[in-house]
């Protein structure tokens, strides 16, 4: 029962990986330099005037690996979007978090663990698929893999794009 659960908590977490994919597959896509990139002061949703920021955390890789540990490194940008947009944002947020716990529970009524292990907390990635699903679908732009030369921004609408490539001179489209 243990290494069932344990896989098919990995594939429910590959499953939100595969969603969160699908979704910003046919978005358009850039590489910026991390350390000097400018986001216009527009919404990336809307496209209205900013007023406020959403921090959005790239993709984390594993830089270094030694013997005991392993490094990982990833980039973290404050982007400017509207007020409401933001607040849509937290919103989805809290959805996403709310239908991973209802997933998790539901999970944990059909497959209920024998004792309480290591082996349970594998039931947190069942609630993955949800969270990723409710907290993407809603986004204007999405962070992907970064290391020191160049930072992976998928972008929904093409304006935006036009003035980010504008602001950001020498980027890769």
């Amino acid at each position: 029962m243990k290494a069932a659960t344990i896989i098919a908590a990995l594939l429910a977490f590959g499953l939100g990986w595969l969603l969160r994919f699908l979704i910003v597959r046919k978005w358009a896509w850039i590489y910026l330099n991390p350390k000097s990139v400018i986001f216009p002061a527009a919404c990336p949703i809307c496209l209205s005037p900013s007023n406020a920021t959403v921090e959005e955390e790239s993709s984390k890789h594993q830089s270094r690996n030694y013997v005991v540990a392993q490094k990982l490194e990833w980039w973290r940008a404050t982007i400017p979007h509207c007020s409401n947009c933001t607040h849509k944002l937290f919103r989805h947020r809290i959805v996403g978090l709310i239908l991973g716990a209802v997933s998790i529970l539901a999970v944990i009524l059909v497959l209920p663990p024998s004792q309480l292990s290591a082996v349970t907390l594998c039931y947190v990635l069942f609630g993955y698929p949800a969270y990723a699903l409710a907290t993407t679908i809603q986004k204007g732009i999405v962070l992907g893999h970064a290391d020191t030369n160049g930072l992976l921004v998928h972008v929904r609408n093409g304006e935006y794009l036009r003035k980010l490539v504008a602001l950001n001179p020498g980027t890769h489209i």
